[in-house]
């Protein structure tokens, strides 16, 4: 006879007749049975002093009867707080989202000032070369020739002719800016010449300086007329 206390060698008992195909004695299943309501009642006594199961008796979780999940108990009339832009969002992520666009905005105003810095260089060279050309107040009337002036990939500045057949080449500032300032000669120095009135060695003084606003208005009426020719 086996002690039914004796959970080892029922335990032994129990492999050694599931390996043999044999019988079980009365003392050996007795002893088995009571091992099988040990384990339960082990069972029960964890169900029964689990702290999760005290806090669904309390009516502080309730607990999913499908998943066996717990999670806490809705309370009538409280609407559950939304989410804050912090909770969903992680801070890491905020600050990277705060460095790129930080990035992109140094980005954009280098962009800009590059942008600001060759415009001013092609306007300084545009006026000395009309200035050179010929012309009579440069520093004012370099707008007509300014859109047709390209840079080259040495930095430097020229315009685009094309021919009776469409071929294009490049002209230099100063000899388009001429080519400019004869067929329009209003806006061109006045020469003066020894013998004429002008004593030799003196400067020519040039036209009669007129005001921003009558040069536009003038302006207005040439190109209107069709005696102010912007075209090479």
């Amino acid at each position: 006879m086996l002690d039914v206390a004796d959970n080892t060698a029922i335990q032994a008992a129990i492999n050694k007749a599931i390996t043999d195909g044999a019988f079980l004695s009365k003392a050996e299943f007795n002893g088995s049975a009571a091992i099988i309501r040990q384990l339960k009642e082990g069972q029960d006594a964890m169900r029964t002093n689990n702290p999760m199961e005290a806090l669904v008796a309390a009516g502080v979780l309730e607990k999913d009867p499908t998943t066996g999940a717990y999670k806490a108990k809705a309370v009538l009339g409280v609407a559950a707080a939304p989410l804050k832009k912090d909770d969903a969002v992680p801070a890491w992520q905020v600050q990277i989202d705060q460095l790129v666009s930080q990035g992109k905005a140094k980005d954009t105003a280098l962009a800009a000032a590059n942008t600001a810095r060759e415009a001013g260089e092609m306007k300084s060279a545009v006026i000395a070369a009309f200035e050179k050309a010929g012309a009579h107040n440069a520093n004012r009337d370099y707008v007509h020739v300014l859109p047709s002036v390209k840079k080259a990939a040495d930095g430097t500045y020229h315009t685009i002719k094309k021919d009776q057949f469409g071929v294009e080449s490049t002209v230099a500032l100063d000899v388009a800016f001429g080519e400019f300032l004869t067929g329009n000669p209003e806006l061109k120095k006045a020469a003066g010449k020894p013998g004429s009135g002008t004593p030799v060695g003196s400067p020519s003084t040039g036209a009669t300086p007129m005001s921003t606003a009558q040069y536009m208005a003038d302006r207005t009426k040439n190109l209107a007329s069709g005696d102010l020719k912007v075209t090479f």
